[in-house]
C-alpha cells in the first residue's frame, strides 16, 4: 500500500508475534471503550488468515472494506470476517 514517495511498512500480520500483539491491543481496546463493532479497512491487503484470530479477539461485529466490483470476489472474504461491504451494488 502506499506509492513510490511515500510506501506503508508491512505489519507483516502472517507473523505470529504481530498477529498476538493485534489480539492483545483489539480486545483491550474493545473492552475499554466498549466497542460494539468495528469496520475494517483495506482488508485485501491483509493476509486473510490474520483475520480470524483478530475478529475472535475482538468479539465484536466486524464488518470488512474489500473494494471490488466482483460480487464473487467479494463474497469469498465472507469466509473471514462476518460481514463486507457491498461494493458491487
Amino acid at each position: 500500500m502506499g506509492d513510490t514517495t511515500v510506501p506503508l511498512p508491512d505489519l507483516r500480520t502472517e507473523d505470529s508475534s504481530v498477529a498476538s500483539e493485534y489480539s492483545s491491543w483489539i480486545s483491550a481496546l474493545v473492552s475499554n471503550y466498549s466497542i460494539d463493532g468495528l469496520r475494517m479497512d483495506s482488508m485485501m491487503e491483509v493476509d486473510t488468515g490474520f483475520w480470524s484470530g483478530f475478529h475472535d479477539a475482538a468479539g465484536v461485529y466486524i464488518v470488512g472494506e474489500v473494494d471490488n466490483a466482483d460480487a464473487g470476489f467479494v463474497c469469498g472474504y465472507q469466509d473471514y470476517l462476518p460481514g463486507v461491504l457491498n461494493y458491487g451494488t
